[in-house]
């Protein structure tokens, strides 16, 4: 931008003075006014400014802005203004003009009077953001999974652009966190400029499922049942063990068949990849009876011999407990005979009595409706050479 100086005003100005402005000297020669009484004795022109539009905050337009310019001088008038608009090219002023662009701008102006006197560059700052910031969403992370479900809090990045006036609040900064459950769900976030210009956005829709699900177990004897619930995002899958056994998938009711004492180990996953804690189901299940072995089969009035209880399989945790009868008096046989945790057999004494007039007697041990039988057979006189047990009752 050129800035004009007072030379370029001086030559027209001493044309109009030597035409009208003259005065009779002390020697009586005609003698016009000096020009350092109209320039030197009134002090220079001065400009104003004045702004119209959509007022903003902070010292910004939200719009299109009118600028005014008016000069006023003690001299002889104004003879121009002039102006120009982000260093552009220098303009005469004579109406109101208009800055329509966004961003900062800087409108420079001065004024000339009559005299040739030219003011000081003046300085005019307008500042225009008419336009919302734009706000555009990132990608969430951490991403979903194959079923589209998160299992922790998910962030969401935003950026904000159109923005010159710079911005001035946001209801949450990037990166938005959404860590309500749900199918679904989303926020917004609303940003406002330093012009007070604002935009509300809605995130992506995200969906969280932040707690397992719930498995629970029924038995009717040695078959089990699972049944998995979960509210939000669903089941995926059920799993089980037996003791030690290979991790299985469920998928319908099962049957622990080996006797003894197991553990059912269960648990699920939902779709989200909420893993839940592992419940623990016992399971005691009774062998059955192998047989009864007395031995020896041949015992003599008033004498003894040992009796083994033998299973198809190890006894539970809690032992097996079996009833022992004898078909006649002439023995003795304990009512109860119990096989302990873990073991596959038990031995108890059958007693002969001394005056016992039968040759045999049928002892029996018995156990949820299986039992077992074996023959003693009593010989008046001690004939038999095995040893024989013996043990008071």
């Amino acid at each position: 931008m050129t800035r004009l100086t007072k030379s370029a005003f001086f030559l027209p100005l001493l044309l109009f003075s030597a035409g009208v402005l003259f005065t009779d000297s002390p020697a009586g020669r005609a003698d016009p006014i000096g020009f350092s009484c109209l320039s030197s004795e009134f002090s220079s022109p001065s400009t104003f400014a004045s702004t119209s539009g959509s007022s903003g905050n902070n010292g910004w337009f939200r719009g299109s802005v009118t600028i005014t310019l008016s000069a006023s001088s003690p001299s002889l008038g104004i003879a121009s203004i002039y102006y120009s608009v982000d260093e552009g090219p220098l303009k005469a002023y004579s109406v109101p003009f208009l800055i329509t662009t966004d961003g900062k701008h800087l409108v420079e102006y001065w004024s000339v009077d009559m005299a040739g006197d030219v003011e000081e560059t003046q300085i005019l700052h307008v500042n225009i953001e008419s336009r919302p910031p734009q706000l555009i969403f990132g990608t969430p992370t951490p991403a979903p999974n194959y079923y589209g479900w998160s299992n922790t809090p998910i962030d969401v990045p935003y950026q904000i652009s159109n923005c010159a006036s710079g911005l001035e609040s946001a209801s949450a900064f990037s990166p938005v966190r959404i860590a309500a459950e749900g199918k679904w769900v989303t926020t917004t976030v609303r940003v406002v400029d330093n012009a007070g210009n604002s935009v509300t956005r809605t995130t992506p829709a995200v969906s969280i499922d932040l707690n397992p699900p719930v498995t629970s177990a029924s038995t009717d004897g040695t078959t089990v049942t699972l049944t998995a619930t979960d509210d939000l995002s669903g089941v995926a899958a059920t799993y089980y063990r037996i003791d030690d056994s290979d991790i299985r998938t469920y998928s319908m009711k099962f049957s622990v068949i080996d006797s003894g004492s197991h553990v059912v180990r269960y648990w699920s996953v939902d779709r989200a990849g909420n893993i839940e804690s592992a419940h623990s189901l016992a399971i005691d299940i009774d062998p059955t009876l192998a047989g009864l072995i007395v031995n020896p089969g041949v015992i003599s009035a008033g004498g003894s011999t040992m009796a083994t209880i033998l299973l198809t399989g190890n006894a539970p945790s809690t032992g097996l407990t079996l009833e022992i009868s004898a078909s006649t008096g002439a023995i003795a046989v304990p009512s109860l005979v119990t096989v302990a945790p873990g073991q596959s057999s038990a031995n108890f004494i059958v007693k002969a009595k001394p005056n016992a007039l039968v040759t045999s007697s049928v002892v029996t041990a018995a156990s949820h409706n299986a039992s077992t039988q074996a023959t003693v057979t009593i010989e008046p006189t001690a004939r038999v050479i095995n040893k024989t047990v013996s043990e008071s009752f």
